[in-house]
């Protein structure tokens, strides 16, 4: 005698996690890439940044082995130091190098190098132990944000602050930050300061974001906030 079969019904709880997690996945999909990125940066991220300053600097043909990425974060949030082995021929045959950098992230959109600075690079080769050395600006950030007075949290993001009045601060990150952070910032001081400048350095001639009296200057751009 042939036994029917009956159909099986999936659980209720297992047909709204099902859901859930096809929408959460769409969601990530559709993700702007600025609300991927996280306030801090890891040690594989500034290895990949770091190759870019050694391509810049030694040679465009490096091969870095990625597998074997050595480092830490050190005692200031967001700077490591990294070590990483890597081939080139720019001595006209292929050797093996090592590079050692102090690397620093700033903030914003961690695949750009203009959000990184970094202090001494070394080059190494491997079997002569002779060494390349190259500078960048990291210590000179470092020494303006100590000649800072005062330094404030806005939005999620630190500032030192350049100068101000009672209506008017000019705030300085060494990053250029994304619109994202900015407009967290100025809705968070837009009740204390009527005027707010955004610079990447001490200087004026650094200012790229301004907020007067409601309204953004961006790129040329005039626009209230609200529409921005």
């Amino acid at each position: 005698m042939e036994t029917k079969k009956k159909n099986e019904k999936v659980p209720p709880g297992c047909f709204v996690l099902l859901v859930l997690a096809i929408v959460g996945i769409v969601w990530w999909l559709n993700t702007p890439t600025e609300e991927k990125i996280s306030e801090g940066a890891t040690l594989n991220q500034a290895a990949i940044i770091a190759q870019d300053f050694v391509k810049e600097n030694f040679a465009s043909d490096c091969d870095f082995d990625d597998i074997d990425v050595r480092g830490e974060e050190t005692s200031v949030k967001n700077r490591f130091k990294v070590l990483q082995k890597f081939t080139s021929s720019k001595l006209g045959y292929e050797q093996e190098f090592v590079y050692k950098i102090y690397i620093q992230y700033y903030g914003g959109d961690w695949t750009d190098s203009k959000n990184w600075d970094y202090g001494q690079l070394i080059v190494e080769d491997t079997s002569t132990k002779e060494q390349d050395l190259y500078f960048g600006s990291m210590k000179d950030k470092d020494d303006q944000s100590e000649n800072q007075n005062d330094a404030i949290e806005a939005g999620g993001t630190i500032f030192f602050i350049v100068d101000k009045t009672d209506d008017i601060v000019r705030l300085c990150n060494p990053a250029k930050l994304d619109k994202a952070q900015l407009k967290d910032a100025i809705n968070e001081l837009k009740d204390q300061y009527k005027t707010i400048y955004f610079t990447t350095s001490k200087d004026r001639d650094h200012d790229y974001v301004s907020f007067i009296n409601g309204v953004v200057e961006h790129n040329g751009d005039i626009v209230t906030l609200e529409n921005w």
